[in-house]
This record gives C-alpha cells, sequence and structure tokens, in this order.
C-alpha cells in the first residue's frame, strides 16, 4: 500500500512538542505477524522536530493480544537508526495476531505515539512477508506534514531502509470516445488489502508502491458514471511495474455492444443494475447441428461459480454484491458455448 495512494494513512500528530507547529511522527516501521518464531516489529522514528537520541526504555507495545515492556538500553540515536523488537527485547506476553490485530506504541507516563490496524483495512502480511511503511513529508505552510502508508514487502529488511517500493499499477481512465475523464477514485483490492487513488487531469492514475500479488482494479466517479472494472487480475512480482491498466467508464444508461471474439464465441460487455434481462434468442451461437434450439443460460462469478438459471426476460440480480460476473448460453445438441460479460452495479 502506498501513502499517496490510500485514504488508510496512519497519520500521527504529537502535540506538546512545539504547540505552534504540530508535527506528524511515526515510529512504526515494519511488522511481520507470521510465523510465531519471526513475529517482530521494527521502530524507525523521523521527525524534524524531535531531538536526538530517543531513548526507548519503558515504553510499552500494546497489541490486540498483550501488552510488553521496552527493555533499558534500547536507543534511538538518529533519524536513520533502526530498532527491531521481539521477544528477545521486550518485558512481558508479545504476540502479533497473523490474520488482524492492532499495535500501539505509548512513551512512559504519555499518550500513544503511534499506531496501526492491520487486517480489516490495512495490509496482513503473510507468512515470510512482512508490511512495509512507505512516507513522504510535503511541505504546508506553516507546518510540514508527514503522510504514511503501507505496503507488502516480501524480503523483509528489518535494521535496514525498505527496499521493495518500486512496485506499482499505472493507467488511464477514459469515456467511451477515448477521452480522459479527470478525479475518478480508482481503487485496487488484493487478498491482503485495498486502497485507491485520485486520477489527474488526464485521466492517469498510478498507485505504488504495492507488494507482489494479484490485484483487482476499478474506477468510479459521481452519479453521471458507472463503475467500470479492469477485465483481468493484474499479477505484480517483486519491484514490478505494470502500466497501461487502462479502463473505459460509460454514462448511466449506456451499454456496450457486443464484438465478436477472434477465438470464436461472440462476447462483449453489459452494463447491469439489479435487473439482467435476456431476450427469447439472447445470444447468437455458432451455425451448425442444433442452431436455432434455445440455448440454457447460467450466470456465473469471475471464479466460475454457477450463481443463477437464467430465463428469457427480466432476471432479479438484486440480491447479488457488485462485481463482474459472466453469463454462459450453451446448447447441448450442437456442443456450443457463447459467454457473456456483466458487470453488476447497485
Amino acid at each position: 500500500m502506498k501513502s499517496f495512494v490510500t485514504a488508510l494513512a496512519a497519520l500521527l500528530f504529537v502535540p506538546g512538542l512545539c504547540p505552534a507547529n504540530p508535527v506528524a511522527e511515526y515510529f512504526l516501521s515494519e511488522i511481520q505477524v507470521a510465523p510465531d518464531s519471526l513475529e517482530r516489529i521494527e521502530v524507525h522514528m523521523y521527525t524534524r522536530e524531535r531531538p536526538f537520541p530517543v531513548d526507548l526504555s519503558g515504553w510499552q507495545v500494546v497489541t490486540s493480544s498483550c501488552t510488553a515492556t521496552v527493555n533499558d538500553g534500547i536507543v534511538l540515536e538518529d533519524s536513520n537508526s533502526y530498532v527491531v523488537l521481539s521477544r528477545e527485547n521486550l518485558t512481558g506476553p508479545f504476540s502479533l495476531p497473523d490474520d488482524s490485530g492492532e499495535i500501539e506504541l505509548w512513551s512512559p507516563g504519555g499518550g500513544p505515539m503511534d499506531w496501526y490496524e492491520y487486517g480489516r483495512y490495512n495490509w496482513a502480511p503473510p507468512a515470510g512477508m512482512s508490511a512495509t511503511t512507505y512516507s513522504y513529508w510535503y511541505y504546508s505552510y506553516p507546518d510540514w506534514w508527514c503522510v504514511v502508508g503501507w505496503y507488502l514487502d516480501p524480503t523483509p529488511t528489518f535494521g535496514l531502509p525498505n527496499d521493495d517500493q518500486d512496485g506499482g499499477i499505472a493507467g488511464r481512465v477514459l469515456d467511451r470516445f477515448g477521452r480522459p475523464l479527470r478525479c475518478c477514485w480508482v481503487t485496487f483490492q488484493s487478498a491482503q488489502g485495498s486502497g485507491g487513488v485520485y486520477c489527474d487531469s488526464t485521466g492517469r492514475y498510478v498507485m505504488r508502491p504495492l507488494g507482489p500479488g494479484t490485484y483487482e482494479v476499478s474506477a468510479r466517479s459521481d452519479s453521471a458514471w458507472l463503475p467500470t472494472y479492469y477485465p483481468e487480475s493484474v499479477t505484480i512480482a517483486v519491484n514490478q511495474f505494470r502500466d497501461s491498466i487502462n479502463m473505459t467508464m460509460y454514462p448511466v444508461g449506456i451499454e456496450e455492444r457486443p464484438t465478436p471474439d477472434a477465438a470464436g464465441p461472440t462476447q462483449g460487455t453489459s452494463i447491469v443494475r439489479g435487473v439482467l434481462h435476456l431476450s427469447p434468442s439472447p445470444f447468437p451461437l455458432p451455425e451448425g447441428e442444433g442452431a436455432g434450439v434455445r440455448a440454457r443460460a447460467v450466470l456465473l462469478d469471475a471464479a466460475g461459480r454457477k450463481m443463477l438459471a437464467l430465463r428469457p426476460g427480466a432476471n432479479d440480480v438484486r440480491h447479488l454484491q457488485p462485481g463482474i460476473y459472466f453469463v454462459q448460453f450453451a446448447q447441448a445438441q450442437a456442443q456450443a458455448q457463447a459467454t457473456r460479460k456483466v458487470i453488476l452495479t447497485r
């Protein structure tokens, strides 16, 4: 996950350091939640105000499972220092839940200095990987602001600067005439988390850094436009950047015309809101033996699972979740099939 890409940025404003100039600080730099023998977090503080060194002795690591105290002698010498906290330098029980949880860092006699929730809204790193912060500073008079986000790091770099910040996805959002659409909200979703970014005045969006994985990419705008989904899952490797992941948005009420597929069956995309309409002869099948016999139609989800048997006329699909589905037509006599993609929206 990336700082400017996601609305899940973990900002912390520490009052009292300099009341006239609030300072955004972060301490939690990297976490690894599994396997249990490698549960650890990294602390790396960067600020333009707080003096170094920073003695972490007596600070508390509070998770959704337990509370542990940092042993004496754990110090951040300067803004380049990294401290890895684990059972070796913490007193008391220390555990990080694998799938979802919270981490808080408290100073002695003070308040929470940093906080991170993972799993429900943020990255929950799989075994052998870590979740890593990515931050940038920008100046907004009269204060400096720090924005912090998270992404998956397949090669944990505890005690060193993070090195997997190059992976990402980029493209453009266009209307059906190829003209750019500005300020559309483009989102990604994977098994580990989700996030989003606005495209610019040229319709271009850039989502980075992203860790390796498979992502579903979609875009939405105001109520005059239907949401759109990139038709294929986007897979990226470590530090891989995928560009030209372009999407087309259609005004409400506009349906994309079916287009021939060189591989065989006719295919196309329909935008569906609540009711899926099939004509008595809804989709042409290849000519041949059995042609003219009405095809059976079923609705499949993106994983190919049967969701609904369809009939000619109106089919109520309001109970299904919005997303990408496929209508599959088949003639047993002709041993022929055809498929049409539909996008269900609210």
